[in-house]
């Protein structure tokens, strides 16, 4: 199935289109369990199989350019996690995600507690 997009806006790396995304770190918060970080992990290796883009975990929020958390942002079965960025010349320069703790994503099940099938990775990765 072919996917049809856009490359547009700003990226990792040199704000040049087509070229590598370079070394982004990301890293979580306390919130984050152990079944979450392994999906993260498998998020970004499958975004760097596919782009040429490499990933690097390191220990604190403080030094990354991704932040992970979970929040209490609107309860069971509405939005699922919120995004925000900033950027500058066309070159992101940092990213934080935070999922909602009480739709109880679930990467070991892939649902959540209101019953929607879920796939964490995508989640992950899509999350805007």
């Amino acid at each position: 199935m072919a996917i049809d997009f856009s490359l547009e806006g700003a990226k990792w790396g040199s704000p040049e289109l087509g070229t590598a995304g370079g070394t982004v770190t990301w890293a979580v918060d306390n919130s984050i369990s152990q079944a979450e970080l392994q999906s993260i992990n498998a998020a970004f290796a499958e975004w760097s199989e596919v782009a040429n883009i490499q990933f690097q975990q390191v220990a604190s929020t403080a030094d990354s350019d991704i932040d992970f958390a979970n929040s209490a942002l609107d309860g069971a079965g509405n939005v699922l996690g919120v995004t925000g960025f900033s950027y500058a010349g066309g070159q992101l320069q940092s990213a934080e995600i935070q999922f909602d703790s009480g739709d109880n994503l679930s990467a070991s099940s892939r649902s959540t507690r209101s019953g929607m099938r879920l796939d964490w990775v995508t989640t992950t990765t899509t999350t805007r």
